[in-house]
């Protein structure tokens, strides 16, 4: 069990290691050249026959590209297949598109949107029809000449279309007592409840459409939920019998005062078969059409509305009543998360439907001045838009586009990797139109249909794409080896030693009685030799993990570092951990003076090393104790120190050669010269203190006289001059301390005689209550009656 666990454990961490490789480089792995234009857009394919495979890996990427006589790098390309100009119904250009691409690759065009005035308009009305909405058929009666007159001043090239709905005709939506099922109201003035009527196909007979609608009937249900989805999916789906037109703007209306059934519902009615999504509408006897399978399928979800809707390029709008609009609501899109209905626009009805009219036209404006786009299906194809217009949302929308102003989007697509696609892709602007787009995959090379077979180079077998292609009969490279030799002998040539077990230091393979080193992931990395014993990477790293300190100052060659050459002409040095980190240039140890080390220490890899009494930091000029360091200094110490004992100003024996002490009384920094030439600094302690002096000789080697500071430096003497005020603060916080201490030992005080008054009170109310006669028995006469009449009912009792 424990060797299973640790298998598992070096799988899932090659698996790991095996990801992040592939994910640095996604060419190093591929072996062939459909594979390799496959994995990338910046993989290429190296076809030239005189590259040496067993070094090189023939896919690499781009930036990695080495000289190569035949290079396999496709590139895709965007062709523009139709782009009619703008007119009274073209919105949009291009309107089509086919791009060709390799995954990872992109192609981008430009697309340009154009509002156009009476651009043509398709309504389709779809009401609820149920009991609850009868004084709203009323005010839609009289208002469907306006309703049409409306559409008409929106677009002359409008077209209106009516349809009705209830519930599903089945228990426990309606009642199902044949009387109630033929009339489904108290009043008796319902037609039989249904679930949807398609009564009128887009047209523009505005009077055929008033003339409909005023003769339509109230039907009725039981329960409060409506079949509208049922409805809305079949008026979607049905394009051909509604009459939705290709190039219009579809506007679906939902009229309703009650809340809406969803999948699932149907289950309480039996009807469990999931809806298909498909039309069902079959014609009645009145040119009318019926949704007649609505007892078969369940409700459909919400999903499943939004996807008819975007297919079919209908924007919904729902007029409901202010009690239920909130469960609609939740349909919309809001600033925290995307609706499950796109591009919906809910309006408020009046309790009598009286503004209907106002929502259709200012759901219409809304919609129409605000361009939304929409796009892509397929899962490997990316489309993205970036818009260029005046009034731009953060989310990328265009609002307040006016008639005949223009709109302008970079649009990108993008190929992810080699799926096939089916089916064209498209690019919608929502209520403007849609952008075709074909994307073809290009994961094939060119030199993939062009095999040479019988090709002398392979040996007769084949090659393709530089790349020979052995049959069963032969390996190697180029195909120059039988299969039939014999493992045995072909791996005794692979030996380093007729001793060794190990075949090609176990890093490659032998074929042919030779070793084929293997292609390292990093192609940087190259195995290498007769045996494949020696590499350019298994060699010690600097302090920036680069192997040797990196190619400018070595290379590994079979596990030892060559140092390069540094641009002043001289090597690079082993430094002490076998890494070319050992820099000759010794521009970094030169000194403020002007020379290496300042001619005090040795500049050793570019550091100087110095005596222990100067300073590394100063590359050996300045020193870590200016009395010891300088023997110019220590030639002078007993002349400086006699002048502080005796006030002698003659450093000498009383002749010619004899040097003069100058006081001075000055604070000095930075250089300082005597007569001209620089002085030394020096100093000397005495007395506790430091006295600094100066020294200096000039060319000759002449002393010039000494300048002493007048003033030594002495330490800052230990004064008490804060002693007094702490000594005060202690005394008051110990003060302090104690006046606590006798408080609470006045309130312990206060707090035990309280208590012992207490428990005294308790005491004495104790004693009262066991005095009180309320408290005490009865005497030997209420004992005695007692018994008495204890008895007699211990007497009665035994009667029975």
């Amino acid at each position: 069990m424990q060797k299973l666990l640790y298998a598992c454990i070096i799988l899932v961490t090659w698996i790991g290691l095996f990801s992040i490789i592939q994910a640095q480089n996604p060419c190093s792995l591929q072996i062939s050249c459909d594979s390799c234009l496959a994995a990338d857009f910046n993989c290429v394919w190296c076809a030239d026959m005189t590259l040496n495979v067993n070094t090189t890996n023939r896919c690499m990427l781009r930036s990695d590209l080495i000289y190569c006589n035949d290079i396999q790098d496709r590139r895709g390309n965007l062709t523009l297949v139709e782009d009619v100009p703008f007119s009274q119904q073209i919105q949009i250009r291009p309107q089509k598109i086919r791009t060709v691409l390799r995954p990872g690759e992109s192609m981008s065009f430009t697309a340009t949107v154009k509002p156009a005035p009476n651009f043509p308009l398709d309504l389709y009305y779809l009401m609820d029809l149920s009991n609850s909405m009868r004084d709203d058929l009323n005010s839609l009666r009289g208002l469907s000449a306006e309703i049409a007159n409306s559409i008409r001043s929106i677009s002359n090239d409008s077209q209106l279309g009516f349809g009705s709905f209830v519930d599903k005709p089945v228990s426990p939506y309606i009642e199902t007592t044949p009387r109630r099922l033929e009339h489904p109201c108290s009043d008796n003035q319902c037609v039989a409840a249904y679930s949807y009527y398609h009564i009128l196909n887009l047209t523009t007979d505005t009077e055929r459409f008033r003339t409909l609608i005023e003769g339509t009937t109230i039907s009725g249900n039981l329960d409060r939920p409506e079949g509208g989805m049922d409805a809305l999916l079949q008026a979607a789906v049905c394009t051909d019998i509604i009459g939705w037109r290709e190039r219009a703007r579809h506007l679906l209306l939902m009229a309703t005062d009650a809340d809406f059934h969803s999948a699932g519902d149907g289950k309480l009615g039996g009807v469990v078969r999931p809806n298909e999504g498909m039309c069902y509408l079959y014609p009645d006897v009145d040119e009318s059409f019926t949704y007649t399978e609505a007892r078969e399928f369940d409700y459909p979800s919400v999903h499943q509305i939004n996807d008819v809707l975007v297919r079919n390029n209908i924007v919904p709008l729902f007029a409901v009543t202010g009690r239920t609009r909130a469960n609609y609501d939740r349909l919309v899109s809001n600033d925290t998360q995307p609706g499950p209905i796109e591009n919906l626009y809910i309006g408020e009805l009046d309790s009598d439907s009286a503004n209907v009219v106002e929502l259709i036209s200012d759901a219409y404006i809304s919609i129409a001045e605000t361009i939304q786009v929409r796009g892509g299906t397929a899962n490997n194809v990316r489309i993205t838009a970036s818009a260029t217009c005046p009034n731009q949302t953060e989310d990328g929308q265009c609002t307040n586009v006016l008639i005949g102003t223009e709109a302008t989007y970079n649009i990108t697509v993008e190929l992810l990797d080699c799926t096939p696609i089916n089916e064209e892709q498209f690019l919608r602007f929502v209520f403007y139109g849609d952008i075709v787009i074909e994307v073809e995959p290009l994961c094939t090379c060119e030199c993939s249909s062009q095999p040479s077979s019988n090709n002398s180079f392979c040996n007769g077998e084949t090659l393709t794409c530089g790349q020979c292609q052995c049959g069963n009969e032969r390996q190697g490279s180029r195909c120059e080896c039988l299969a039939s030799q014999t493992t045995f002998q072909n791996n005794d040539l692979c030996r380093r030693s007729n001793t060794s077990e190990v075949v090609c230091s176990n890093r490659g393979s032998c074929i042919c009685g030779q070793c084929v080193c293997e292609v390292q992931q990093n192609p940087d990395d190259i195995v290498y030799g007769q045996f494949c014993e020696c590499d350019n990477f298994n060699c010690p790293r600097g302090s920036d993990n680069a192997v040797c300190g990196g190619p400018l100052q070595g290379t590994c060659e079979c596990g030892s570092c060559v140092c390069a050459r540094h641009p002043n002409g001289e090597l690079w040095r082993l430094g002490a951990t076998g890494v070319c980190d050992c820099t000759p240039d010794q521009e970094s140890c030169r000194a403020a003076n002007g020379q290496v080390c300042a001619g005090n220490g040795n500049c050793i890899c570019g550091r100087c090393t110095c005596p222990t009494e100067y300073t590394v930091a100063s590359n050996c000029l300045s020193c870590n104790d200016a009395s010891t360091c300088n023997a110019l200094c220590a030639n002078y110490y007993g002349c400086v120190t006699n002048y502080r004992q005796t006030g002698e100003m003659i450093c000498g024996n009383g002749n010619e050669t004899d040097i003069p002490l100058i006081p001075i009384n000055t604070t000095l920094s930075g250089n300082y010269f005597i007569e001209g030439v620089q002085g030394t600094p020096c100093s000397v302690p005495f007395d506790g203190c430091i006295t600094t002096f100066y020294v200096a000789v000039d060319g000759e080697g002449r002393v010039r006289p000494i300048h002493v500071q007048i003033e030594p430096t002495c330490p800052e003497a230990f004064t008490l001059w804060y002693l007094p005020p702490l000594v005060i603060l202690l005394a008051l916080i110990i003060a302090l301390v104690v006046a606590l201490v006798i408080l609470k030992l006045i309130l312990l005080c206060l707090d035990a005689r309280e208590y012992k008054q207490f428990t005294n009170n308790l005491h004495l109310e104790k004693q009262e209550m066991q005095e009180n006669p309320l408290f005490q028995g009865g005497g030997e006469d209420d004992g005695s009656l007692f018994r008495k009449y204890g008895k007699h009912n211990e007497s009665s009792k035994a009667l029975f």
